[in-house]
C-alpha cells in the first residue's frame, strides 16, 4: 500500500507508526502488524516512496518508558533510518503513551515529560528531527485520550460484561465511557439528560458513537431527533473544541 500510495496519491505526506527500533522489540509490541509486515518489509516500502515522491516521511514512536526509551534504543532507531549516507533525515513523532488495561497488564507506565524531552534530546543530539505529540494527552482526565477509547472497548468486550443501564449522575469520565458504549437511542437519552454539562470529549464520544452506529445499516432516524439538535448546538457553544476531539 505505501509503494501504491506513492504513484497514486503523490502529495499525501506519508506517516508511518514504528514504535521500535528492531523487529524483536516490534514483534513484543505489535505481534500482528510486525509478523505480517516485517521491519525490512516496511522500510523498504517507506524508502522507495521517498525516492518516487521526494519527501521524507515521519514515523510515530509511542514511548514506553523501560521499554524503548534508552539510550541505546535511541542510537538504534538512527541507525535504522539512516538508511542512506547523505539521504535527508527522517522526521520523529513521539507520541506518549496513555495508560490503558491492557497497558498496565503489559506493565507500561506513563512517561514523564522529563522524559519524553530526555529522549527527544536525544534523537536531536543525534542528528535527527523529533518533537513530541503534546496533543495526543488531551483527555486523559476523562479517560478519553488517544488510544484510551477503543483499549477500553476491547477491554470490556472481551469480559463479557452486562451493559448497565445509562446513569447522567456519574462523573465525566464515566459518562465519557458509557457514551462510547452505548447505542444511538441509549446515546441520545444520555445527550438530552445532560445537554448542558457535556464537555468536548462527550462531544467526541457522541460523534464517534453515532457514526459507528450508522455503519450498522443505513436509514438512522437520529439527525432529525431533538437530542441530536441539542448536541450540535452544544458543539458550537463549546469555545474548547480543539481538532483532535473533532
Amino acid at each position: 500500500k505505501i509503494r501504491s500510495l506513492a504513484h497514486d496519491h503523490p502529495k499525501v505526506a506519508l506517516a508511518v507508526s514504528l514504535h521500535a527500533p528492531s523487529q524483536a522489540l516490534r514483534q513484543q509490541l505489535l505481534p500482528g502488524s510486525a509478523a505480517r509486515w516485517p521491519l525490512e518489509t516496511v522500510l523498504e516500502a517507506v524508502t522507495y516512496h521517498q525516492e518516487t515522491v521526494g519527501r521524507v516521511p515521519m514515523f510515530a514512536y509511542t514511548l514506553l518508558p523501560g521499554v524503548n526509551d534508552s539510550e541505546e534504543h535511541a542510537k538504534e532507531l538512527v541507525e535504522l533510518l539512516q538508511r542512506t549516507p547523505g539521504s535527508p533525515r527522517s522526521f520523529i513523532n513521539l507520541v506518549p503513551y496513555n495508560a490503558t488495561s491492557a497497558g498496565e497488564e503489559a506493565g507500561f507506565v506513563v512517561p514523564s515529560q522529563k522524559q519524553l524531552r530526555d529522549f527527544r534530546s536525544l534523537l536531536r543530539s543525534l542528528g535527527f528531527r523529533a518533537t513530541v505529540r503534546w496533543s495526543t494527552t488531551e483527555g486523559r482526565v476523562l479517560g478519553a485520550a488517544c488510544g484510551q477509547l477503543t483499549a477500553r472497548e476491547h477491554a470490556t468486550s472481551r469480559q463479557q460484561e452486562p451493559a448497565e443501564s445509562p446513569n447522567p449522575s456519574g462523573d465525566a469520565a464515566l459518562l465519557t465511557w458509557r457514551m462510547y458504549r452505548a447505542s444511538a437511542a441509549e446515546l441520545l437519552q444520555l445527550i438530552a439528560q445532560n445537554a448542558s454539562e457535556l464537555n468536548s470529549i462527550h462531544v467526541s464520544a457522541a460523534f464517534v458513537t453515532l457514526a459507528r452506529s450508522n455503519k450498522k445499516g443505513p436509514g438512522q432516524a437520529y439527525t432529525g431527533s431533538e437530542a441530536f439538535q441539542l448536541l450540535l448546538h452544544r458543539t458550537q457553544e463549546l469555545p474548547d473544541l480543539s481538532a483532535q476531539s473533532c
